[in-house]
């Protein structure tokens, strides 16, 4: 008796241990996203106030650097990425914890 006792003791164990990680991935899921989406609002700023400026230097007939352009490119296509992974994650997160909370139900 004493055998399944401790087996059942470990099991229970690895079972909320397993939850607590889950909750842990759901609840910093959130935050890294939130985190993303701050840190895509001060490039994108960073990169108003860089076009700004060229076009100022533009308009006073100077060319634009290639270094400049380039940096302006991947911008963008970091934009489109934090895009598509920004827009699908309310629903993402519900899933989860949605899941979450169905396997804690279970016996």
């Amino acid at each position: 008796m004493s055998f399944f006792s401790c087996e059942i003791g470990q099991l229970l164990s690895d079972v909320c241990s397993c939850f607590g990680s889950e909750v842990k991935y759901i609840c910093n899921l959130k935050k890294n996203l939130a985190a993303l989406d701050k840190a895509m609002e001060v490039l994108r700023a960073r990169r108003d106030d860089v076009l700004t400026e060229v076009q100022r230097k533009e308009s006073e007939g100077l060319k634009r650097l290639s270094e400049v352009q380039v940096w302006l490119t991947s911008v963008e296509d970091i934009q489109n990425q934090v895009y598509e992974l920004l827009l699908p994650r309310t629903a993402e997160v519900e899933r989860l914890w949605s899941l979450y909370k169905t396997l804690a139900k279970e016996p």
